[in-house]
């Protein structure tokens, strides 16, 4: 079903009433995960500092922690006990992204969001809000050059509207190659601007490599390897 999840841009000062938020949301059966990018570390947000912070301040709801370098037995067990109600906060790395599923699970809590793409952090979203409760995804930057990228992200829901914006901002990268963003290696097209001239010129390349057994289509790939120096043929 449909899920709405609203998201929270939270400021440092604010950080006391999101607390007191999440405790009332455990009072009314939810629970909480919450997100950090290191599992240990002094100055900044990790799973095992932030577990000792949130055992103090929920120490009557019960908090687990969850990362990769636990053993699987481990794993398996705090899911199962924050599944179960055992515990009601669970401090964890990103191994929660995907392939968790659990159904009362209606708030996360993401630290140091500047440290996440965007797509990434529509996946951590994702974990709250399942069984069609109202979810709460609370953001939280430790980076001013990241704001507007991020409150950008708390007014968006649109997965596609959110990789676009995504790949505006950081570049598109390298369309034969592993650049993944930074500017693109085409001379002449955009990706982005030009987008739906690309997608028609894609149908039709298809069209011509499944018809190869045509005189008239193999003419035009006879046409653009002549243009093409031999190492960049498009088929030998």
């Amino acid at each position: 079903g449909k899920r709405e999840v609203k998201t929270i841009y939270i400021e440092k000062e604010k950080e006391k009433s999101m607390l007191n938020d999440l405790k009332y949301l455990i009072k009314q059966g939810k629970k909480v995960y919450v997100v950090c990018p290191l599992i240990e570390g002094i100055n900044k947000k990790s799973v095992l500092n932030t577990y000792e912070q949130y055992q103090n301040i929920f120490k009557d709801e019960g908090v687990g922690y969850l990362h990769g370098k636990l053993n699987d037995e481990v794993k398996m067990q705090t899911l199962e006990d924050f599944n179960k109600g055992k515990i009601n906060v669970l401090v964890s790395t990103t191994v929660i992204e995907v392939g968790i599923d659990i159904k009362d699970a209606d708030a996360i809590v993401i630290y140091e969001a500047n440290n996440f793409g965007l797509a990434q952090l529509h996946q951590l979203r994702g974990r709250v809000g399942r069984s069609g409760n109202q979810g709460y995804c609370y953001i939280l930057n430790e980076d001013e050059d990241n704001e507007e990228r991020l409150k950008f992200f708390c007014n968006t829901s649109d997965g596609f509207e959110i990789s676009k914006y995504d790949m505006q901002t950081r570049g598109v990268g390298d369309i034969i190659g592993t650049k993944q963003s930074g500017v693109s290696d085409l001379k002449i097209a955009n990706i982005i601007d030009d987008y739906h001239i690309l997608e028609v010129a894609r149908k039709d390349c298809k069209m011509i490599f499944s018809n190869l057994d045509k005189l008239e289509y193999k003419k035009y790939v006879d046409y653009i390897n002549s243009k093409l120096d031999k190492n960049m043929e498009v088929i030998g």
